[in-house]
């Protein structure tokens, strides 16, 4: 094994899969269906998610042994009923099928009686910044030394997909250790100008935040946390920035604004003033984004938000007046100023997307409507 190489790696070649699931899941891959998730329910046939929108297929139904013989033989080396149990009804995990590779959900349902699989299909290889629909300005957030970057939207928004762009482009312009901790690894790094070294909750360590402090042993110069949940992990995360560690990570937040308020949300009274300052004086920036199907149904497009943390920011946070970030923002003028309203209409008005789509994926409606009326005169163009 090479150095910068994970003992998961093994775990998520590709396989040969006999029975009913993988010669179905191979036929959607033969017929370069342009899907990015497959569900899967006892009893029911498969429905699959194309462009934003879920899709029922015309194959037979999965029944519990073929779910049973699909899960043994992707994770031979795996229990996965304990797992199952381990995790309270769900478990999180990866493999290879057919030159493709997926995450898989497994999860029980209807009162214990049913299992449900959900699969994310991932990308070989990480996409461009420029291919993704991100401004190449967001890389002057990763090309500092040391702080907190955070990537936030809602499940299923592409935020793994983000963060892997950004590895790379770190492992491609500087040298340095960079350490992951993901549930699961979905994309494998190949060491470029960077040792990378990728390490999974429930097999290389038992959960983020012990990912996290055992991180600070390895010398790292970039440090990649797949999702912070808990109290626990998001304080490490600040104490690895502030001790001079490139942190990125991601939240289920909707905004810049809210990001700030669930951060100090993770921490209670006198504490939050604390964490105020910490935050203030580590961020580097935030990206916000979701996924919009695209108007002539041929996939799928990124709205995106973007905070740096400029002075007058990093004072709104540090005064814990986070309600007037978004101001801050659409004031700010810069490059790396920018809500989500704004490259919404932006979207919309390049016919990328449907008004509708645009309005529902606001987290801000009302003051959507309030622009499009400013900008085009009359609400209800596009």
């Amino acid at each position: 094994m090479r150095e910068g190489e994970c003992i998961a790696v093994p775990k998520l070649a590709p396989v040969e899969v006999p029975g009913l699931l993988a010669a179905q899941l191979f036929t959607l891959l033969d017929a370069g269906t342009a899907f990015s998730d497959v569900h899967v329910r006892e009893g029911a046939a498969l429905r699959v998610r194309c462009a934003g929108r879920l899709c029922s297929q015309p194959l037979a139904p999965i029944d519990r042994d073929a779910l049973h013989a699909f899960l043994a033989a992707v994770c031979p080396e795996v229990h996965w009923p304990t797992r199952l149990e381990q995790g309270g009804g769900h478990w999180d995990f990866g493999f290879g099928l057919a030159g493709a590779r997926f995450r898989g959900n497994l999860h029980r349902c209807h009162g214990g009686q049913v299992l449900g699989l959900v699969l994310r299909r991932l990308d070989d290889a990480p996409a461009p910044l420029d291919v993704l629909g991100l401004p190449a300005s967001v890389l002057q957030f990763v090309d500092r030394r040391a702080g907190l970057v955070l990537v936030t939207g809602p499940t299923g928004s592409g935020k793994s997909t983000t963060l892997a762009a950004l590895v790379e482009h770190i492992n491609h312009t500087r040298d340095g250790q960079i350490v992951t901790i993901e549930d699961p690894i979905e994309l494998i790094h190949q060491p470029r100008r960077c040792v990378i070294t990728q390490r999974e909750v429930g097999i290389d360590v038992s959960s983020f935040a012990e990912g996290l402090r055992a991180a600070f042993r390895q010398d790292p110069d970039v440090i990649l946390i797949g999702e912070i949940r808990d109290r626990d992990t998001m304080a490490t995360a600040l104490a690895a920035a502030e001790a001079g560690h490139l942190v990125l990570a991601t939240l289920h937040t909707l905004s810049a604004a809210k990001t700030v308020d669930r951060i100090t949300d993770f921490f209670g009274g006198d504490d939050r003033a604390l964490v105020r300052g910490v935050l203030a004086s580590v961020l580097v920036g935030v990206i916000g984004q979701v996924l919009l199907p695209r108007q002539d149904g041929t996939g799928r497009v990124l709205a995106w938000e973007l905070m740096e943390a400029t002075p007058p920011v990093t004072s709104l946070i540090r005064e814990g007046r986070s309600h007037q970030i978004p101001n801050a923002i659409s004031t700010g003028a810069m490059p790396n100023l920018q809500l989500l309203n704004r490259t919404l209409i932006q979207l919309v008005r390049a016919r990328l997307v449907t008004l509708q789509d645009a309005r529902r994926a606001s987290y801000d409606p009302r003051e959507f409507e309030r622009e499009c009326e400013l900008r085009d005169g009359a609400f209800g163009h596009g």
